[in-house]
């Protein structure tokens, strides 16, 4: 179990770091000139996939691991989780627009910053209420 919890804050580290930090970068790469922009958005586009995406991951499956090793009952009787389940789904939809605007910019169309913005704020605010949800509501 606490091999699974390591994982899952190493996970997490990865992932919302990318998701909190990635926005606020590719809103500064979208003011500069274009081959300059699109140099910059390969090192993006290489973190996203390789970190981002690889906490997701790692968050997933040992979050999964520790829900399964402490008993599903548990965790389903408790309000905290489902608090914290909610804030997980949004950080999904924020992550799926990130992808699509990573995606956007790989085919040479603009960046949309207030997605990127709203990518950042869901990102950050969903980080701190998790964290609180996790070890207040426990």
């Amino acid at each position: 179990m606490h091999i699974s919890f390591a994982f899952h804050l190493i996970g997490i580290v990865l992932w919302l770091g990318g998701l909190i930090l990635l926005p606020r970068v590719m809103k500064a790469i979208a003011e500069l000139p274009q081959e300059a922009a699109a140099k910059a958005m390969l090192g993006v586009r290489r973190v996203f996939w390789g970190f981002v995406m690889s906490g997701f991951v790692i968050s997933l499956v040992s979050g999964l691991g520790q829900v399964i090793g402490g008993g599903v009952g548990y965790y389903l009787k408790a309000g905290w989780f489902h608090g914290k389940l909610t804030f997980v789904i949004l950080l999904l939809v924020a992550t799926a627009f990130l992808t699509m605007e990573i995606l956007k910019s790989a085919r040479g169309e603009a960046l949309n910053p207030r997605k990127l913005m709203m990518v950042h704020g869901i990102g950050a605010l969903s980080l701190v209420v998790i964290v609180f949800l996790t070890f207040l509501g426990r």
